[in-house]
């Protein structure tokens, strides 16, 4: 996944920041949009997987202390080759700056860097801030010197500390590019007619950059994207006319890198709702009609969405947001339950939750499921979106409690993160009528204030104004969750009442997701894998005999085989996570899918990022409480099922690419691709010559490289005699970059067989691969996963099963590596994983590549995946071992979440170094495993 980082910290204000995150979120949805500390800017290595860096508006002084700010950080003076078994490391302190960090990832590495207001002052080479005042802040900067010359402000008078007296909405001039033979564009790219040039923005303290034009050279080249008024009367009034017509928004090519700087805010919205417009248009200023307002909003939406397309970002316009010219028509003018042309655009972030389906094989498992919820139901009122307006002032409230509505209600649940509505589904004009009612529903009612970290503009210099209003956006946990409830089955006989058209949702209602084309999918795949020979598709008795085999399986459903999909939800993993009333009751095996997740998790502090075409699902599952430890296994048999699903799920004709697939510790899987310059758009979808997003985060090893293509993520609580579990995994399927998905891999598959066999292959040859579509993709993985499941629980919850089938996809086996939780860093050697406590197991090196010690052991070796012997021993303080391996020797933990321990190799005493996956990342890119952050 790529990111877009925004700092956060002493500087930033709280306003600009919500904002700027805003922005961000509604324009670039195939990136995970994060905040940064300056710390984390200077030693963490976040550079590979960054698409965009931003430093709002704030003030300047700040950054200046922060991002100089020293950092002792350990490295490895040597050149790292993991190829290379001779290879030694030693260590020492070097220090490391965030500013320095910043320059590098831009001009060496090509990074995007965008810079607003005081985040402009802070990166030109000079900073004129009201010289001559008693609030004065000049000097050099230089530190990023991303322009070369002064930003001088504040180009309109009145700026005033602690109050929003200096703001205000402004038109700028977009520049025109001279073009030969074609019509005038401006700098970014539009006509230039009649009033297209301009760029209606919020202004508030910010700067000019003063005869941009003179600073731009080969190396160091400036283009001017927007300039203040050349015919504004507070302008000319002002430092002499000193402002008009100068430059207010650059691009600057630095190196290999571009970075954008504004001396004004757009990422503040023009709606007339907003804070920020309300603010600027306090009495005595010009106040605009709301139609301009909206128009301009708008415009902001499509002129920063064109900004983003020039620092190589891959952008999605939101609904209701189209070209003047109609040359990008919008989702919104495509979708009949997008946003009307005056609803505020910034204000659709998130979208409007969908109602939920709720599905499954069998009709009777729908029936068991209501008869469990009745217990939980409640007859008192909940809260429902229909106790306020529609969005539309002309429409009438939808009282969805009562009348036709009130009919087809079977129960209501509110639990500890949710409300739920359950419905019977199945009337088309109900149906389509809750559609269109969650599509349309007000969501003021449900706005929290925010929680942004940022600071309150005091005591500052070069920012904004204090934030006097409070900002609010929707809390959509609060939001009512509408679930439509099907009786039918896709695979019921034909002619039967569970058969018929109206027993199943209404296609039209979920375009993206067909779910009875997924539960007959899920029954192809699950027939398909009967002849499966590998050692988790076998009987599991037959591994360990009758005295462990036998086991009763935990009660449920097959997995997959009951499932709630929705277009847009806030996540499948937080649903079946956060409500234990509801999920108590339903069948372990019941799968949540979403086509949106609008609060996607990830591991740690990661979100999943769901563009169109990411198969996102969450799956209900549980362990008993005296198998506690063996929950770490869930993440690997999760990660395998992705990876033989494609293999063997799939057909037999997908095995080609599954071998491109494999696993990465401890929770990632990914794909190997080829990023030749011969690849062009057809490996994206994209037509003749389209030019992509940058893949970012990948790494070659072996000769290849991998880039990631999916992930997983397991949830865990214990309540009376089990654990309940919630398996999230996130798979790439059909979206395009900056993601890698799995239909890259077999366009890539399919382009490179044509450019071998020539004209002898035909779009109809066999070996010429269909794209999955994601109701396939989904019913692969989830039998597959329901397979392996099963021999899981069979085999007394034991990984063993599974150890041949993981060793030969994981990308670790007998890997060289270091490890920077020992000072100097350790050369270290993969060998396997822990059977007990599934815990990561390496052996150091010494400086001519063998085992410390004298011993000898590889990943082929059966001790590297062995169980330990916990009698020896005693309880850790998180995965629950501490013992002693083999032929006695020391042993003991050397943090949270390293151990040492001993084992008898093929040849003397090998020491095993143990890590926990919940306390360690892989860097692939540097060849090290490190502490997660």
């Amino acid at each position: 996944m790529s990111n877009v980082l925004v700092y956060s910290g002493p500087g930033v204000s709280s306003s600009a920041l919500h904002h700027t995150i805003k922005t961000l979120k509604l324009l670039l949805p195939f990136y995970d949009v994060q905040t940064i500390s300056s710390k984390s800017l200077a030693i963490d290595p976040w550079e590979s997987n960054t698409s965009l860096l931003v430093l709002p508006g704030g003030r300047d002084l700040p950054f200046i202390q922060e991002f100089s700010r020293r950092h002792s950080v350990p490295s490895s003076t040597s050149d790292f080759d993991s190829s290379s078994p001779t290879s030694t490391s030693s260590s020492k302190e070097i220090i490391q700056r965030a500013d320095q960090k910043i320059r590098s990832y831009v001009e060496e590495k090509g990074g995007s860097f965008w810079a607003i207001c005081a985040g402009a002052y802070y990166s030109s080479g000079f900073c004129s801030f009201e010289e001559g005042k008693e609030i004065e802040v000049v000097g050099e900067r230089g530190y990023l010197n991303f322009f070369k010359g002064p930003c001088k402000g504040t180009v309109y008078p009145g700026f005033v500390y602690e109050s929003d007296a200096g703001s205000r909405i402004i038109e700028l001039t977009l520049e025109k590019v001279e073009t030969e033979g074609q019509d005038e564009k401006d700098a970014l790219g539009h006509g230039c007619g009649p009033g297209q040039r301009l760029w209606t923005t919020h202004y508030n303290g910010g700067g000019a950059f003063l005869d941009a034009e003179k600073f731009s050279d080969e190396t160091h080249k400036v283009q001017v994207l927007a300039r203040y008024p050349k015919d504004d009367d507070t302008l000319s009034k002002s430092n002499g006319g000193e402002y008009l017509g100068q430059p207010a928004a650059l691009l600057c090519q630095v190196g290999k890198g571009k970075a954008a700087l504004f001396g004004t805010h757009p990422e503040f919205p023009l709606s007339p709702d907003s804070r920020s417009v309300k603010l600027s248009q306090g009495e005595g200023s010009e106040k605009l009609a709301d139609e301009e307002l909206w128009e301009s909003e708008k415009r902001r939406i499509r002129l920063l969405s064109d900004l983003f397309v020039k620092l190589g970002l891959k952008v999605e316009l939101p609904p209701g947001v189209g070209e003047e010219d109609g040359e990008r028509p919008s989702e919104g003018e495509k979708n009949p339950s997008a946003a009307s042309s005056k609803e505020t655009v910034s204000e659709r972030v998130p979208p409007k939750l969908s109602p939920l389906v709720l599905m499954a094989s069998k009709p009777s498992q729908i029936t068991r499921i209501l008869e469990a919820l009745d217990g939980c139901s409640q007859s008192q009122s909940l809260v429902h979106i229909s106790e306020v307006k529609t969005s539309s002032p002309d429409q009438p409230t939808h009282r969805i409690e009562q009348d036709s509505f009130e009919a087809h209600r079977l129960l209501s649940v509110k639990d500890s993160n949710d409300i739920f509505h359950f419905y019977a589904g199945g009337n088309r004009q109900f149906d389509r009528k809750i559609f269109d009612v969650c599509f349309k529903a007000d969501y003021r009612p449900f706005s929290v204030p925010v929680q942004v970290a940022g600071e309150r503009v005091s005591e500052r210099q070069g920012g904004e104004g204090e934030e006097e209003m409070e900002e609010r956006e929707v809390d959509l946990h609060a939001v009512p969750k509408y679930v439509l409830v099907y009786p039918g089955s896709p695979n019921a006989a034909q002619g039967s009442l569970a058969s018929l058209e109206d027993f199943v949702p209404e296609k039209s209602l979920t375009p993206h997701f067909n779910v009875s084309e997924y539960l007959k999918c899920l029954q192809e795949s699950e027939e398909r894998l009967e002849g499966c020979q590998r050692e988790w598709g076998k009987d599991a008795s037959s591994i360990f005999g009758s005295g462990i085999g036998g086991m009763s399986l935990t009660e449920g459903v097959p997995i997959g085989q009951v499932v709630l999909y929705g277009e847009n939800v806030t996540s499948t993993q937080t649903m079946l996570d956060k409500n234990y009333k509801v999920t108590s009751r339903l069948p372990t095996g019941l799968t949540s899918i979403a086509t949106h997740q609008i609060s996607g998790r990830g591991r740690g502090s990661n979100a999943w990022i769901s563009p169109l075409g990411c198969l996102q699902f969450s799956t209900l599952l549980s362990l008993p409480a005296s198998s506690a430890a063996s929950t770490v296994f869930v993440q690997y048999i999760a990660g395998l099922a992705i990876v033989e699903a494609i293999r063997e799920g799939l057909g037999e004709e997908y095995r080609v690419i599954g071998e491109k697939i494999r696993i990465k510790w401890p929770n990632d899987v990914y794909a190997e691709v080829d990023d030749g310059e011969d690849q062009g758009a057809e490996q994206a979808g994209g037509g003749e010559g389209a030019e992509q997003p940058e893949r970012k985060g990948t790494f070659r090893m072996g000769g290849k490289t991998y880039a990631k293509m999916a992930g997983v993520l397991v949830n865990s609580s214990f309540s009376g005699k089990q654990f309940s579990l919630v398996v999230g995994c996130g798979i790439n399927c059909l979206n395009e970059r900056p993601t890698t998905s799995l239909s890259e891999v077999i366009k890539q598959h399919n382009a490179k067989l044509k450019r071998k066999e020539g004209e002898r292959v035909a779009d109809e040859d066999p070996r010429i691969l269909e794209i999955v579509s994601q109701e396939r993709l989904a019913g692969a993985i989830l039998s597959t996963l329901g397979r392996m499941w099963k021999s899981f629980c069979e085999a007394g919850y034991s990984f063993l099963p599974f150890v041949d089938s993981y060793r030969k996809v994981w990308l670790h086996s007998d890997q060289i590596t270091r490890l920077d939780h020992f000072q100097p860093p350790l050369q270290v050697k993969i060998v396997g994983i822990s059977l007990d406590y599934g815990l990561l197991r390496v052996v150091e090196l010494d400086e001519r590549g063998q085992v410390v010690g004298g011993g000898e052991i590889s990943s082929k070796d059966p001790k590297a995946w062995s169980v330990s012997d916990s009698s020896k021993g005693t309880r850790s303080k998180s995965l629950g071992v501490r013992s002693r391996f083999g032929n006695g020797g020391l042993s003991g933990w050397e943090g949270d979440d390293v151990w040492r321990g001993d084992v008898g190799g093929s040849r003397g005493e090998v020491e095993f170094i143990e890590l926990q996956p919940d306390g360690n990342s892989f860097d692939m890119l540097k060849n090290l495993v490190r502490r997660k952050a």
